[in-house]
């Protein structure tokens, strides 16, 4: 590579902040969350700091679900989430009555899995209602 394409490539890989948190919270509809939900303004800025976290490090893996995933995979995940993911996976851990060691990695592990989750759950309730 010449030096200056040298430069440029390591601008952009050496860059600290990926997404801004004003472009983390416009992706994933924030301020349609806060008017539905205000209830949840504390847990909503919980998990909008680990998903600015997750979609800006700089390690090469995230560790979900005790496994560490490559950071594209688990950023990519994320990414797809819509709002109303968002907010089942902040029903899913209110629902959780145990003991939770690290709060940040579980719901880590919750937003990771929530959209297969929340289908699989409408799943179940169509095959116990006898809807499928």
């Amino acid at each position: 590579f010449p030096v200056k394409w040298e430069v440029f490539l390591r601008k952009i890989f050496n860059r600290q902040c990926w997404y801004s948190m004003g472009q983390i919270k416009e992706l994933f509809d924030y301020a349609i969350l806060i008017a539905d939900h205000p209830e949840h303004e504390a847990d909503l800025q919980v998990v909008f700091d680990i998903l600015h976290e997750v979609l800006n490090t700089s390690k090469p893996t995230v560790r979900v679900s005790g496994e560490d995933k490559p950071q594209a995979v688990v950023a990519g995940k994320l990414m797809k989430l819509t709002h109303y993911d968002i907010q089942y996976a902040i029903e899913k851990f209110h629902e959780q009555t145990g003991e939770i060691k690290n709060t940040r990695a579980y719901l880590l592990t919750i937003l990771y899995h929530s959209r297969e989750q929340s289908y699989l759950d409408l799943m179940n309730l169509g095959h116990r209602n006898g809807d499928f």
